[in-house]
Formats: structure tokens, sequence, C-alpha cells
């Protein structure tokens, strides 16, 4: 903007309309730069003229004795024929030609010096205009006409006569400054950053024609010069550019437009003439040497064309001269060999220290978009191979690309490195505040924990949005905020690779692909170390959060998973299409299991958080206590079941028994089992990794059987027949409760506890107690397994054992569906809430039906039996879980479900066809579609 505005024709008020105050300090600081160079080019103009007008003043002063002293000559003669015409001599002649010709000679000669003295003193003024029009090439040409005159004037035969005019040799004294002052000037204008092939040429040829050296020179001085503009724009102190990307695409347009001018300037400038193919350097060089230039005399304009008729042939004729001016196309190659070799050593320091200020890869997707985007010219093809250059060279792949892409990588490790470290800064704020009651806000209900419309519960993009989902996993609000802004910085780093591969080669982009999965691989290990070594207060919950986050880094950011996976629409496309090919390439087959061992990683960094979490959980559980008496028969045990014995005697006569059996689990192992659980609830049990539950399950038998072996050692139990009976339920109670099947060596320490209190009982009471015992045993697994549900990891193989509960004997439908309900108010609804089932499980729900009746009435049994004898309750009790006795009592069942299914059918069905009527007709269905 500040380069572009004319600061001659700025209009105040449209400035501040139209610019910020940044823009406008740009411009500020341009003007005042402005106003400072012209002071200082007036500082120079002025002491140049000053000095050149005391000069000039010293000349007018040698200027006017010389014509003072000639008019003294004058009066002199003009006396002395005066005194030949007073002594009769006026008549004196030669009379002859050849003396005439000789007095016109010396008189035209005379005036040629005199001419020629004026032309001296004129040519400084011309070649100054020259100067400040940036016009070296006449310039030079004015300077070396002067250097000619100065010359011949200096050797001139009539010594007497230049003697008369000293001002020839003071002259030459100020024009020979200006050879410094158009060297330098020439090679000012060729290391500019925008030259154009007319400008190079003639400063070429100026700069040539001052030094009259080998024309192989004029190659070795403009690599020099084209090097050092390279240079110039890339320093940092230069203030052209402010910013690095403008610096690096300038310098980018200076290496393109340098090859560029070598091509035109010394091969081929495009405009092939009668004299055929030449550079622009060796065409104007050709246009003041040939046989048909025009003589340097023709540049000067003069007032009275008579004077310049004064000018001795040798003056007027005068044209440079030069012995050769062709180069050889190897010569120019060379130089341009010589000039790329010493872009390379710029390269290997100030380019790449230039490159390494680059902030963003947005910007240097910029710089590489740009560089990209750049014109070449349109015979860029015939100016490689006439130059010696390789076919398509590309000087963006050749000497940028490599610095970018390593800046790149230094940028996406930079980055990686700056998330983890505010990652763990923000986890260690999380970590040092109140971890707060996870219970009451998971259970706590919230109006924005269920989306409000349809489109928003269908949005699968961003889980941690998902309010009712982050409960479930026991995500706080402050976690999924950090997880967030985590999941934020690798999406924006994630975007900003993807929109810079977009525009890179196939290699490239493997290459760059390769190195930014293996630093997010790093970075995921940094990232654990970071978490792994906060110091923070050491308690469980605290560690339960370290393990949620865990968890969450890999559940809830979805970029890092793009990172090794891309999922989005387009992405592996744009990843993976280069700018010479637009075909998509196949996911490496590493990429998954490189994100799997990313995954393995954080999820067994997790369960080592959470097995520190297990330990000081299990610090908070109760111990039970091995003191073994009188009083824990009174205290301890639950009351036993009396279960009635009926057998024959001898004689074929019913004779009854009364046996009296442990029901449940003691009380010490209940409230143990009740503590831990509250404890655990308190964890929010169903967020806790199935191997964390497993462990803490077995830890928990381990204390347990710990406890039991101590109890089993006593004297007490083993001499007290009771007890062992109780402890033998427990024991069973524990190893079907919480031990599955692939816990073998638990199981086997089971077996051997058990065997050891089977021993303390009497064989033959043994086996009377042993149905009993194992039906009571899955009764109060029945009972507790709701109770103590979280503590149970292997309820599929337990069902199997105990088998299903009434509650679940129910079918379920295949297909389950809501009814969509509306009302006007709210004790007023269009339906009752009827389920909607598929048509083809509607057959199926008669059955269903029948079994829940069956149900409820094998239950309204139990209570009439309980109601005529205690005794009745336990065997009914094991008659329903399938135990080998009570085969009465089973039959009675079977008739009392009978009973029930008439007694309840024909209200409730007929009120179920009904409702099934209505919204049938009401949705324009199938009855069968309703129940």
């Amino acid at each position: 903007m500040a380069k572009s505005l004319d600061l001659l024709n700025i209009d105040v008020d449209q400035l501040f309309k139209q610019h910020n105050v940044a823009e406008i300090d740009l411009v500020h600081k341009r003007v005042l730069n402005e106003i400072e160079l012209k002071r200082e080019e007036l500082r120079t103009m002025v002491g140049e003229r000053y000095r050149d007008l005391l000069k000039a003043a010293d000349t007018i002063g040698d200027m006017k004795q010389t014509a003072g002293s000639i008019i003294g000559n004058v009066d002199r003669i003009t006396a002395r024929c005066q005194q030949l015409n007073d002594h009769n001599l006026i008549g004196f002649r030669t009379g002859t030609d050849y003396q005439r010709m000789q007095k016109k000679h010396r008189d035209h000669n005379f005036h040629g010096v005199i001419v020629q003295i004026k032309l001296l003193t004129s040519l400084p003024e011309m070649i100054w205009s020259r100067i400040d029009r940036e016009d070296y090439f006449v310039a030079t040409q004015l300077f070396i006409f002067a250097r000619h005159i100065s010359t011949g004037l200096s050797l001139d035969t009539e010594r007497e006569t230049m003697r008369k005019f000293p001002v020839a040799a003071k002259q030459w004294q100020v024009l020979s400054q200006f050879f410094f002052t158009i060297e330098a000037a020439c090679r000012e204008s060729l290391g500019r950053e925008e030259l154009s092939v007319a400008v190079a040429s003639k400063s070429l040829a100026s700069w040539l024609l001052l030094e009259s050296c080998p024309v192989e020179q004029t190659l070795s001085m403009f690599t020099e010069r084209r090097s050092k503009a390279f240079l110039d724009v890339l320093d940092e102190n230069e203030t052209v550019y402010e910013k690095v990307k403008d610096k690096l695409l300038a310098s980018l347009k200076v290496l393109i437009g340098t090859v560029r001018l070598f091509y035109e300037c010394f091969v081929d400038d495009g405009t092939a003439e009668a004299d055929g193919v030449q550079g622009g350097f060796q065409r104007e060089l050709q246009h003041i040497t040939g046989d048909k230039a025009a003589p340097t005399i023709g540049l000067i304009r003069s007032e009275d064309p008579m004077i310049m008729q004064m000018v001795p042939e040798m003056i007027a004729k005068f044209r440079p001269r030069l012995e050769r001016i062709d180069l050889a196309e190897e010569n120019v190659r060379t130089a341009v060999s010589a000039f790329l070799r010493s872009i390379e050593t710029t390269v290997a320091g100030r380019l790449k220290r230039l490159v390494s200020l680059v902030p963003s890869i947005k910007t240097l997707h910029d710089i590489k978009r740009q560089a990209i985007a750049l014109d070449k010219p349109s015979n860029w093809s015939a100016v490689t191979a006439k130059l010696g250059l390789s076919e398509g060279t590309d000087f963006y792949a050749t000497f940028y690309q490599r610095l970018i892409n390593d800046r790149m990588q230094s940028i996406i490790k930079s980055a990686w490195t700056e998330t983890v470290q505010k990652t763990r800064s923000d986890l260690l704020e999380l970590l040092a505040g109140n971890p707060g009651d996870l219970k009451a806000f998971v259970w706590k209900e919230s109006l924005d924990d269920v989306p409000m419309n349809l489109e928003t519960a269908l949005d699968r993009s961003n889980p941690s949005t998902r309010k009712l989902l982050m409960k479930a996993h026991g995500y706080t609000p402050a976690l999924v905020a950090l997880i967030g802004s985590l999941n934020g910085r690798l999406q924006t780093l994630t975007r900003d690779v993807r929109s810079f591969l977009s525009s890179s080669t196939r290699s490239e982009v493997d290459e760059m692909l390769a190195y930014f999965r293996q630093c997010c691989v790093d970075g995921v290990a940094e990232l654990i170390t970071a978490t792994k070594s906060a110091e923070f207060d050491p308690t469980a919950e605290r560690y339960a959060l370290l393990a949620r986050f865990l968890t969450a880094v890999r559940e809830l950011c979805p970029a890092l998973r793009e990172c090794f996976i891309p999922t989005t629409i387009g992405l592996a496309d744009s990843w993976h299409a280069g700018r010479t090919s637009s075909s998509t390439v196949a996911m490496p087959e590493e990429d998954p299991e490189r994100w799997a061992k990313v995954a393995g990683l954080l999820e067994d960094e997790s369960l080592q958080c959470w097995t520190l979490w297990v330990e000081r959980f299990q610090q908070r559980w109760p111990t039970l206590s091995a003191d073994v008496g009188y009083d824990a028969l009174l205290n301890d045990f639950p009351v036993w079941e009396t279960v009635t014995i009926e057998e024959n005697d001898e004689n074929n006569q019913p004779i009854q028994s009364t046996i009296r059996v442990p029901s449940q689990p003691s009380f010490p192992v209940q409230k143990c089992l009740h503590h831990v659980y509250e404890l655990l609830n308190e964890a929010i049990p169903q967020t806790i990794p199935r191997p964390t539950m497993l462990d803490i399950v077995e830890r928990l038998a381990t204390m347990l059987l710990k406890h039991y072996d101590v109890l089993a050692g006593t004297e007490f139990v083993q001499q007290n027949q009771s007890l062992a009976l109780q402890y033998y339920l427990d024991v069973r109670f524990l190893q079907l409760l919480l031990m599955g099947r692939e816990q073998k060596q638990l199981n086997e320490r089971f077996n051997e506890l058990v065997g050891r209190f089977k021993s303390y009982i009497d064989p033959f009471d043994f086996d009377v107690f042993y149905g009993h015992l194992n039906a009571n045993v899955k009764r109060s697994i029945l009972k507790l397994q709701h109770f103590l549900g979280a503590l149970i990891c292997h309820s599929e193989q337990l069902g199997t054992i105990v088998g299903p509960s009434g509650a679940g004997t129910e079918p379920l439908d295949k297909n389950p569906n809501i009814l969509t309900l509306s009302s006007n108010s709210l004790n007023m609804v269009w339906f009752p809430l009827l389920p909607v089932v598929c048509k083809d499980t509607a057959s199926a729900t008669a059955g269903s039906s029948g079994l829940t009746t069956a149900s409820l009435g094998g239950d309204s049994l139990k209570e009439q039996q309980k109601g005529k004898s205690a005794s009745g309750g336990g065997e009914s009790g094991k008659s329903t879980l399938g135990s080998s006795s009570g085969n009465s009592a089973a039959g009675t069942t079977k008739q009392s479900t009978k009973e029930a299914t008439a007694g309840g059918s024909s209200t409730s069905a007929g009120t179920a066809q009904n409702y099934a009527k209505g919204a049938a007709a009401f949705f324009g269905l199938d009855k069968d579609w309703f129940r």
C-alpha cells in the first residue's frame, strides 16, 4: 500500500478515510525517507555545482586575462602597422598564394582551438543533464568525446596557442571526474532489483566504453552486480520490504530476471535486424561503433551551425572504437553458471536465515503459491537451452523449496511443542483446582444435555458438543474445554499443513506427511511424558482425572486421528493431490497401524493412571475383623432358612424333619461389598475401563480371600459347624459373584478355601445341605447382583450359571421404536404410551405376555405360601430357582398361573385392542404394528 501511493498528490483527508493508523504511519515514514533523500541529493548537487562554479569562475578569470592580452596584442599590431605606414612600408607585400594559404590555415587552426575550448566548457553541463536523466550511455559518449578533444588539445603542435589558452588543461580536470561518476552510476543501475533489458544493455555498454577492457570482463562485472542485487533484497536491514514474504518473492524475481537479462543482453534481444541475431548489449555498441554509426559530435546541438564548421575533421568525425564486441555463447554460459554458484552460497547462509524468520505455515503457503504463480518468459525453454541450463529449470524448486520445507518441518515441531506446553499448563491448572463432585455432575439433569433439534443430534463431527454423552463418559466441562482447546490447535495445524500440501508434488507430499505423522507420534509421546511428569497432589480423584484426560485425547480429538488417517470429505484427496497430478493416492498401510499404536499408547497410559487410582481407592476400603466368637453368631449372621424335609419311613409313612440352612451371606461381607460399591459409585463405575474394573474385583477378591483364609485357620471355626456352613456360603457367593472362568488362579484359591470349610462340616449333613446351600447362593446373587452390578465383570457367565431373573424372561422387541406423542396440555395426550414393534415380531407378543403373566402368577403364589408357613417360603424360593426339590410347589405354580391368566386377560386385552385400533387408524398402518 505504502509503495503504491504517489507522495506528490496525497490527499490527507482521503488518506485518513481509506487507511488505518498502521498504514498511515508507513506512509509517514516513507515521506520522511523521501525528504531525507532529497535533502541529501540537494546537498550533493549544490556541492558539485558550487565546485563547478568556482572552477568556472577561475576559468572566466583566466579567459579575461587572455582576452586582455589578445586585445593588447591587437593594439600593438595596429600600432606597428601604423608605424610601417608612416615609413612608407605599407605597400610591402609578398604577393604569393602560398603565404595567403599559410595565413588562412593558421587562422583556421586558431579558430578550431577556440571552438574546441568552447565545447570543453559546454560539455560538463551536457553530461550532468544526461546523468540526471539516467541516460548514462549518452553521458559516456559525451565524456569520451570530451576526453578526445582534451587529448587533441594537449598534443597540439602550436604550443604558443595553448599557452595563450590554459583554460583547456584546467577544464579537463573538471571533466575527468565524470569517469568515476558515470562508472559508479552504471554499476548502481546494474545492481537494481528491477532492471529492464534496455537499461542493462546501455549500462553495460557504457561501462565497457569507460573501462576499454576486453568484452569478457563485462560478464564478470554483470555477474557481480546481479549477485549484489540478490543479496541486497535479502538484507535483513533493508527497509523497502518489511515482510519476509515480500523479500523472498522479490529475490526469486531477481533470480529469474537476471537469467532473462543474461539471455537478452548477450545472446538474443528478440529484435533481429539485418545484421543478424544479437544481444541488446552488442546491438547498442554496434549502433555507436559500427561503420555506419553517426559521429559523436551529432549529440551536441549548437545555436550557430557555422561554429561547428570550424571544428577540425579529427573531432568532427570522431566516434568510439572497440577492438571486439562479440561474445561466445560458451562464455555466457560460464558466467551464468558462476552466478548460480554464487546464489547457492547465498542460499546456504543469508536466504536460510531469512526463511527461518517466517512465523507461520500460512505465510509459507502464500510464499509457495505466489512463487509457483510467478510469470516466466514465454521463451523460457529456449532461454534455459541457450544458457546451458537443464530443461524445465525451476529456481523455486532448486533454491527455495528445500529451505521452505525445512522451515515447514520446524514450524510443525515447534507447534507441537507449544501445544504440549500449553496443554500441560492447562492440565496443571485443572489439577490444581477442586475436582468437585463428579457423581452429582453426572446424575444432575440439565436443559442442554439433549440437543434441541434433529440436525444437532445427528451431527457427530464434534462429540464434545453432545453434553449427555460427555456426562455418560464422566467428562466434566473443564476437561471437555481442555480437550477442545487441544483439538482446536491440532485442527489448525492440520488445516495449515493440508493447505500447504495442496500445491505440492507427489514426492513432496509423501515426504512431508511422513515427517508430520512422525511429529504427531513424538508429540503424543511428549504429551504423555508431560502429563506423567506433572506435579500435583496425588489423590485418587486427580489420578482418575488424568486417566480420563488421556482417554479423552483419543476419543474427543478427531484432529489427532486425522493426522494419521484423513477422514474428512476431500481431505485425503487434497493431501495427496500434487500440483503435477490431481489423482488421489492410496493411503499407506502403516498409517492405520501408526494410529492404532498411538491410540494404544494413550490407552495404556490411561490404564496406568487408573492403576494408580485403584491403589489409592483401595486404601479407603473397610477392613474385616478376624475375631470370631459366639457374638459373631448373634451379630454377624442373618436369620437362617428353615427347611422342612419329608421322607418315608420303613412302613412307608411320611416323616417330616426340619433343618436350618444359611440363607444369605453374612452381614460383614455384605457391608464390605456395599461400602466398596458406594465408594466405587462416587467414581462413576460405568466410565471406568473394564481392565481396571477387573483389577478392582481381583484386589477385592484377594482381600476377602485373605480374610476368610484367616478365619478358616481359627480353632473356633474349625470346631463350629454353623460357622463353617455360613462361611462356606459366603465363599461360594463371592466366587460366583466376582470370579470368571478365565481367572483360574483365584478360582483355584477359592476352591481350596471352599474345600477347607467343607472339611469342617459333617459329610452326611453336608450332603443334605448341599442343594439348599447352592440354591441360596444363587438366590443371594440374584438379589444382590443389581446392587453390586459394577463389581460383576462376567454377567454373561453368571447368567448361565444362576439363570435369568423373572424380569429378564420377557422377550424384547426385535426393532423397538418410539411412538410420537403430542399434547396441548400437561395432562392430556392423544394416545397412551404404546410400544411400537415390527410386524414380524407381533406374533411373538402373545407368547411374551403369557410368560410375563406366568411370572407374575408365580410371584403371587409365593406370597400366598409365605402367608401359610415360614418354611413354605423357602421351598417356594428354591422351586422358582430350579432346585431339585419342591415338585408340588411347581405344580401349584402352574395352576396359579392359569388362573391369573384367565382372570386378567379379559379386561386388559380389550383395552389394548382399543388402543391399538385407534393408533393404527391415526397412522394409517396395520393393527399388527401396535400391541
